[in-house]
């Protein structure tokens, strides 16, 4: 019988974990940090391939399906990231990030009303979310309704946020393409 190196779990072996054994644990931890390693190197597309090799070790990690759907986003590939980021939430409802990260997805990929959702759901979380209020407010923008992208606007400054002037520059944008 193959023998397992001691993890540091006192030299238990196979059985350890019911269902799980030693190597896909310590395969997933050195796959997670090899993924972040790829990301902050911005080899991202490489992180992707990593991540989805750790999925197949633990399919139940919100972490991983929520950095996989975030890998895709930053490679601006919003429709593959949809289905790892609802796969995150079914798994860890109350993500915060995940969900913000859902409601830019769909923004980029023109659901509107599912990016209106996201971000109110992430405000439901914490009405004092600035990428929330900031996400919703350029939702807003795009949609022509500078009122409500003001009151987003109005809510940031208030808190202070450097994302006030970013969406202000958004609203004077549009409201100069509409009066132009």
């Amino acid at each position: 019988m193959e023998s397992f190196p001691d993890f540091g779990w006192g030299g238990q072996a196979a059985g350890a974990f019911p269902g799980i054994a030693e190597m896909e644990i310590y395969d997933t931890v050195h796959l997670r940090k090899m993924a972040q390693a790829y990301f902050e190197t911005g080899r991202v597309g490489e992180a992707i391939d990593v991540l989805k090799e750790a999925l197949r070790y633990d399919n139940a990690d919100p972490e991983l399906w929520s950095s996989l759907g975030w890998a895709f986003i930053h490679l601006g590939r919003y429709a593959e990231a949809i289905d790892p980021l609802k796969r995150a939430l079914s798994l860890r409802p109350d993500d915060i990030q995940c969900i913000k990260s859902l409601g830019l997805a769909a923004f980029a990929l023109g659901r509107k009303q599912a990016s209106f959702q996201s971000y109110q759901i992430a405000l439901n979380l914490n009405p004092r979310d600035e990428e929330a209020l900031f996400g919703l407010g350029i939702l807003f923008v795009s949609s022509g309704d500078l009122k409500s992208a003001y009151r987003q606007y109005e809510l940031l400054v208030g808190m202070p946020s450097p994302l006030a002037e970013d969406l202000y520059s958004k609203i004077v944008e549009r409201n100069e393409l509409r009066m132009g």
